[in-house]
C-alpha cells in the first residue's frame, strides 16, 4: 500500500484517471507512418547549344566538367509514436480501482460486482497509430458494460478487436451470447450494447474507426464475433 500523503495520492489518482481519456481523445496531426518528403532531387543542367563561336569554348568546358551532385537533405527525424501508460501501481488499495474505473469510463462502465477492490490491479500501455489505438493490458477480474445511454452520450463509433493472451470472458453482445477463451480474437461494436464478465486477463486490443473496417468487409454482423486458430495467431504474432 502506498505511503504517500492523502493529497499526493489524490493528485496521482487524477493524473492516472486522465491517462486513458487522453489516449482516446488525442489525434496525431499526421500519420506517424508517413515520413516527411524532404529529399531534394539532383537536377543536371542541360549544356548550352548556342552555335556562336564566342561561346563554343565555354560550352565545351561545361560539357567536360561533371556536374557537382546535390546532396540530398537528410530526412527529419520522425516523432515517436504517441504513447500513454496507465498503472495502479503506487496507488492505495482504496484508490486503485476508483482511478481505473474513472479512466476506462470513456469506453465502458466497469464493475467489480462484489469482488474485493483491495486486490485490484490494472496496467495499460497505449500507442496511437494514426487513426488506430493499440493497447496492451493486464487486469484483475471485472465486468464491462456499454448501455444504450452511454452509446448516445459518447458517440463512439469504433470496433474493439481483442485477443486474450490469458484469461477470457463471457457475456452478451446485444442479443448474441459470447464466450472468449485465451488465444481467441473477439470483435465488439462499441456503437451497440454489450456486457462482458472477464476473469483476470492479459489482452491485446485494437480500436478501429468504423469507416476503416466498412471499407474492407461487411460489418453488420461483427458484434460479438469470435475467432480462433490462424487468425488469432496472426494478431498475436504481429502485435
Amino acid at each position: 500500500q502506498s505511503m504517500a500523503t492523502p493529497a499526493a495520492q489524490q493528485l496521482t489518482v487524477r493524473r492516472a484517471s486522465l491517462t486513458l481519456r487522453t489516449a482516446l481523445a488525442a489525434r496525431p496531426r499526421t500519420s506517424p507512418w508517413v515520413p516527411p518528403a524532404r529529399h531534394r532531387a539532383t537536377t543536371l543542367r542541360r549544356p548550352d547549344t548556342d552555335t556562336d563561336t564566342d561561346t563554343d569554348t565555354d560550352t565545351d568546358a561545361r560539357r567536360m566538367t561533371p556536374p557537382t551532385p546535390t546532396r540530398a537533405a537528410s530526412p527529419e527525424p520522425r516523432d515517436p509514436l504517441p504513447f500513454l501508460h496507465f498503472s495502479t501501481l503506487g496507488l492505495s488499495t482504496r484508490d486503485a480501482y476508483a482511478a481505473w474505473r474513472e479512466s476506462i469510463s470513456v469506453i465502458f462502465a466497469a464493475e467489480r460486482d462484489g469482488r474485493d477492490e483491495a486486490t485490484f490491479h490494472a496496467d495499460l500501455s497505449a500507442h496511437h497509430l494514426g487513426d488506430l489505438l493499440f493497447s496492451r493490458t493486464a487486469l484483475s477480474a471485472q465486468r464491462f458494460v456499454r448501455t444504450p445511454a452511454m452509446i448516445r452520450r459518447d458517440g463512439l463509433d469504433h470496433f474493439l478487436i481483442q485477443v486474450y493472451r490469458s484469461g477470457g470472458y463471457t457475456g452478451m453482445a446485444g442479443e448474441r451470447a459470447i464466450r472468449l477463451a485465451a488465444g481467441q480474437v473477439s470483435v465488439l461494436d462499441l456503437a451497440k450494447p454489450m456486457t462482458t464478465d472477464a476473469c483476470e486477463s492479459e489482452t491485446l486490443s485494437l480500436l478501429v474507426p468504423r469507416p476503416l473496417l466498412d471499407a474492407l468487409l461487411p460489418t453488420d454482423a461483427l458484434h460479438g464475433a469470435a475467432f480462433g486458430g490462424e487468425l488469432a495467431g496472426v494478431f498475436i504474432d504481429y502485435a
